[in-house]
C-alpha cells in the first residue's frame, strides 16, 4: 500500500486552533461601568496574549475574570452609549460578532451617588482617592480597579499578572492595599503569601511605571504617601522585614530591618494596619510617622504590642509599650494610631485577657500623658482624633464613645447592632460617621459633637444581596463624598463600592436640663439632644429633629468621668469578671445570629 507524500506532510502538521466562540452573554444591554459575563470556548487562558481582549463598538472592553470559556468584562468609560456589536478577539482570530446595547450609567439613588460591582470576593482596605478625585480600589483576586468621580471605569489591571505571576490568579493575591501620589501615580501592594512581594505604580491611564521587589516577606503596614512624597510600607519577618521607604520614582531610600512592626504568618497578620504621620515637636512640620507593632517589648514581656516613631526617611526614634493593636470581631486585626490637632498621639488597645481596653494618650516624644479605660469593654476600634481636642470610638461593637482632650468622658451614644469598624469624623468637623446594620443591610448615620443623632443614609441592597462593611469609611478631602467597600452577603463572588454624597451636619439645638442621681433628663429643644441622665438615670427624649440623650452610669458601657495617668494596663478581678461576663453575652448574642441566618 503507498501513502501520497503530501497525506503524510498534512498528517504531520498540528491540528489548527480554531477562532474563540461566543456561546451567550449574561446580558446584552448594559450600563456603562457595570460588568457581565461571557460564555463560549477558545477565549484562551493566562497569560494572555497581547492581541487578546473583549471589542465592543470596536473599542476594548476591560475585563477582569479571563478563562478558556468565561469572561467577566466591563462596558469602561471610553466605550459609546447605544447599539453595538461585541466579540472577542485572540491570537487564533475574532469570533462572530453579537448585538449589544450600551445604556448611560446608572443614576444616583438619593443620596447614593452610585456603586461600581467589582469581580472578587472582597476588599478589606479603604480606597484611594487621587487630587482629581479619581478612587482607586483592590481586591483578594489582585485586581486593581480605577474609576472617576463619577463612578465611571476608567481601566482595570491584574497586578499579579503585570507582576509575572498568573499562577497566582485564583485568589492569593492581595491588590487591596493602595495609595495616589500628588502627581496621580498610584502605588498598590500586590501580596503574594509566598514568593515575594510587590509594590506595582501606574499613571494615572493605567500604564505601568515601575514595579519594586521584595523576597521573602509579607506586608504587615502601609502602603501610606508620606508628606515628602515618599512612598512607606512595613514588612514581615524579623531580620527581612522592618519599615521601607521609596522615592515617586521606585527607588530605595530608607530601610530599618531591626524594629520590626509585627509578627505575621501565613493567613495572619495585620490587615489594613495604616501608617500615620505627625509631627515630631507638638506644632511643627510633619516629619515623624507612627505605626504599631504586636511584639512584646524587652522591658515588659507580658506586653503585646508597642507604639513605633520613625523619622520621615525611615530613621527609627523610639518605641514605647502601648498595649495591644485593636482587633474587630471578624479578627481582621489591624492597628493604626490617630495625631490630634496640636500633634500628641492617639491609641486604643489591650493586653491579654482580664486587662482593660484603653485609649491612650503619647506626646509627640512618645511620653504618655493619660489612659482612658471604659468600663466593661472586651472589644475596641482605633480612635479617631476629635478636631476640636479629644477623641471617638466603639467599644462592645455597639457603643461611640466621646472622650475630651484632657481624657475625660464627654459622653457614650448606643448605636444600632454591631459596629465592627471605628468612626470616621466627617470633614465639616461638626460629626463622626459610622457604618451600622439596618434592615436592607448596612447605613450611614452620623453623630453630632454633643452625642446628638443626625442624618442616616441607607445604602441599597444589590440584586437583592445585603452589603456589610470591609473597612473604615473614606472620605474624598474636604468634600463631603464617603466610599465604603462592602461585602456582599450571601456572597457570590462580586463585592461592592459605595459612594454617598453625605448631608452636611446639622445645627445643634438647644439641649435638655440633665437629670438628678437616678433621674431622667430633660427634653432637648428643637434640632437638640435630649439632657444626660443622672448616675442610674436615662436620657431624655430627643426635641423635634434631635435625638434622646445619654444614659447614665448605669448603661450604655460610660466610662469614667475623668482620665488617670497610667504607666500600663492593670485590672481588678472585679472587673475581669465584668469582662468575662460580657463575653459570654456577646457570645451568646452571635451564636444567635449564625443560627438564625
Amino acid at each position: 500500500m503507498r501513502f501520497s507524500p503530501f497525506l503524510l506532510v498534512f498528517a504531520a502538521l498540528p491540528a489548527l486552533a480554531a477562532p474563540p466562540s461566543i456561546s451567550s452573554l449574561s446580558s446584552s444591554i448594559v450600563p456603562r461601568s457595570e460588568r457581565f459575563e461571557i460564555l463560549g470556548a477558545g477565549f484562551g487562558e493566562r497569560p494572555l496574549g497581547p492581541d487578546s481582549r473583549v471589542e465592543i463598538g470596536g473599542v476594548a472592553a476591560a475585563t477582569a475574570t479571563w478563562t478558556d470559556g468565561r469572561i467577566v468584562a466591563y462596558v469602561n468609560r471610553a466605550i459609546a452609549v447605544g447599539p453595538a456589536s461585541l466579540r472577542v478577539v485572540t491570537s487564533e482570530g475574532a469570533s462572530a460578532d453579537v448585538p449589544f446595547e450600551v445604556l448611560p450609567r446608572s443614576s444616583a439613588n438619593g443620596a447614593v451617588a452610585w456603586t461600581f460591582v467589582a469581580n472578587g470576593t472582597s476588599s478589606w482596605n479603604r480606597p484611594a482617592v487621587g487630587p482629581d478625585g479619581h478612587v482607586y480600589t483592590g481586591d483578594d483576586r489582585g485586581f486593581i480597579y480605577a474609576l472617576d468621580s463619577d463612578g465611571e471605569l476608567e481601566w482595570i489591571r491584574h497586578g499579579p499578572s503585570v507582576g509575572g505571576h498568573d499562577d497566582f490568579f485564583v485568589g492569593d493575591a492581595d491588590a487591596g492595599t493602595l495609595a495616589v501620589g500628588a502627581d496621580g501615580n498610584v502605588y498598590v501592594v500586590v501580596d503574594l503569601l509566598g514568593p515575594d512581594l510587590q509594590i506595582q505604580a501606574y499613571r494615572p491611564d493605567g500604564s505601568l511605571a515601575w514595579i519594586h521587589t521584595e523576597t521573602g516577606v509579607l506586608l504587615t503596614h502601609g502602603l501610606q504617601v508620606g508628606p515628602d512624597g515618599n512612598v512607606y510600607f512595613s514588612l514581615a519577618p524579623i531580620q527581612t522585614g522592618g519599615l521601607r521607604v521609596l522615592d515617586p520614582d521606585g527607588n530605595l531610600v530608607g530601610s530599618d530591618t531591626e524594629h520590626v512592626a509585627a509578627s505575621r504568618g501565613l493567613g495572619d497578620g495585620l490587615f489594613g494596619a495604616e501608617i500615620t504621620f505627625g509631627p515630631s515637636k507638638r506644632g511643627g512640620p510633619i516629619d515623624q510617622l507612627y505605626l504599631v507593632s504586636n511584639f512584646s517589648q524587652p522591658d515588659d514581656p507580658r506586653s503585646w504590642g508597642s507604639l513605633q516613631a520613625h523619622s520621615l526617611g525611615g530613621r527609627f526614634e523610639w518605641t514605647k509599650n502601648a498595649c495591644d493593636y485593636p482587633k474587630n470581631p471578624g479578627q481582621r486585626t489591624y492597628g493604626f494610631p490617630a495625631v490630634t490637632p496640636d500633634g500628641d498621639v492617639l491609641l486604643t488597645g489591650w493586653r491579654g485577657a482580664g486587662k482593660p481596653l484603653a485609649l491612650h494618650l503619647f506626646d509627640p516624644s512618645g511620653d504618655l500623658l493619660w489612659s482612658h479605660e471604659p468600663v466593661s469593654s472586651i472589644v475596641i476600634t482605633e480612635p479617631e482624633a476629635d478636631p476640636r481636642g479629644g477623641a471617638y470610638f466603639v467599644t462592645n461593637t455597639r457603643f461611640l464613645h466621646s472622650v475630651g482632650a484632657d481624657g475625660s468622658r464627654r459622653w457614650v451614644r448606643e448605636l444600632f447592632g454591631r459596629v465592627d469598624y471605628g468612626p470616621v469624623v466627617h470633614p465639616d468637623g461638626e460629626s463622626v460617621v459610622v457604618a451600622v446594620p439596618s434592615d436592607d443591610g448596612t447605613a450611614l448615620v452620623s453623630v453630632k459633637a454633643d452625642g446628638a443623632l443626625g442624618w442616616r443614609v441607607e445604602l441599597p441592597a444589590i440584586d437583592g444581596v445585603k452589603p456589610t462593611p470591609m473597612s473604615r469609611l473614606r472620605f474624598a478631602g474636604s468634600s463631603g463624598r464617603v466610599y465604603l467597600p462592602a461585602l456582599l452577603t450571601p456572597n457570590d463572588d462580586r463585592w461592592a463600592l459605595y459612594a454617598v454624597d453625605t448631608p452636611p451636619s446639622q445645627p445643634e439645638g438647644t439641649g435638655g436640663t440633665g437629670g438628678g442621681a437616678a433621674g431622667t433628663g430633660g427634653t432637648g429643644g428643637s434640632g437638640g439632644t435630649g439632657g444626660s441622665g443622672g448616675d442610674g438615670g436615662s436620657g431624655g427624649d430627643g426635641g423635634a429633629g434631635g435625638s434622646g440623650g445619654t444614659a447614665g452610669d448605669d448603661g450604655a458601657a460610660p466610662g469614667p468621668r475623668a482620665a488617670r495617668p497610667s504607666s500600663g494596663c492593670s485590672t481588678s478581678g472585679a472587673q475581669a469578671t465584668t469582662l468575662l461576663a460580657l463575653a459570654i453575652t456577646l457570645g451568646l448574642a452571635a451564636a444567635r445570629r449564625r443560627l438564625s441566618s
